[in-house]
């Protein structure tokens, strides 16, 4: 089944249990960017589906701010590079400047899942585990990824990769200056037609 027959399968509230989609993106976006995956999120979410998401500052913390926003964090699985205590008013352990601490600790809240040390304890440098944590996040969907893509994210890329390594879609919506990447071997990029995502200019890679 296509990603635009998924995406028009379910109506507006009705949860899509078995669709987990995979979230992420820069963890550094302007403003016009920040709207762009906030709305990516919420359009998935708004559809039935669930979210699996990391804990960064930019596209996931956008995400899990749209899932408390619409009353679905229950829908969201959130995977950190950090550990489960998250005190209030501080930092949990292995926790970074592009940690979004506070986002991740109102989805919980909320009713989010978490899946705390999701790339390695703290014993592993950070570097490696945010990007084992990335590849924790795709291995956790099972419908595709949809990933706001910003110039030079090499954390984005790491996930889109992942998930198209593993046959699955992945839906990409390009922050302005931002190239297609070749995904996977004999695959090719194309427009995404069917709303919402239509109108956020994004673009899908089947393999």
């Amino acid at each position: 089944m296509s990603v635009q027959s998924q995406l028009a399968l379910f109506p507006v509230g009705v949860p899509a249990v078995s669709e987990v989609w995979a979230f992420g993106g820069s963890r550094v976006l302007g403003s016009e960017s920040s709207q762009l995956a906030t709305a990516a999120a919420s359009a998935l979410l708004a559809r039935g589906h669930r979210l699996a998401v990391g804990c960064c500052t930019g596209a996931d913390a956008c995400a899990l701010s749209a899932a408390v926003a619409l009353g679905l964090a229950c829908r969201v699985e959130v995977f950190a590079a950090f550990g489960a205590s998250i005190p209030p008013g501080r930092w949990p352990l292995g926790a970074c400047p592009a940690s979004a601490v506070s986002e991740v600790r109102r989805a919980v809240s909320e009713g989010a899942q978490l899946r705390a040390w999701a790339g390695g304890g703290v014993s592993v440098p950070l570097s490696t585990r945010l990007a084992a944590r990335t590849r924790a996040v795709a291995r956790a969907c099972n419908a595709g990824a949809v990933v706001v893509l910003a110039p030079h994210s090499k954390g984005s890329l790491i996930l889109a990769r992942a998930v198209a390594g593993r046959g699955l879609p992945v839906v990409v919506v390009p922050v302005a200056g931002a190239a297609l990447p070749v995904l996977s071997a004999g695959g090719r990029w194309s427009a995404v037609s069917a709303a919402p995502l239509a109108s956020l200019g994004a673009q899908i890679w089947r393999a």
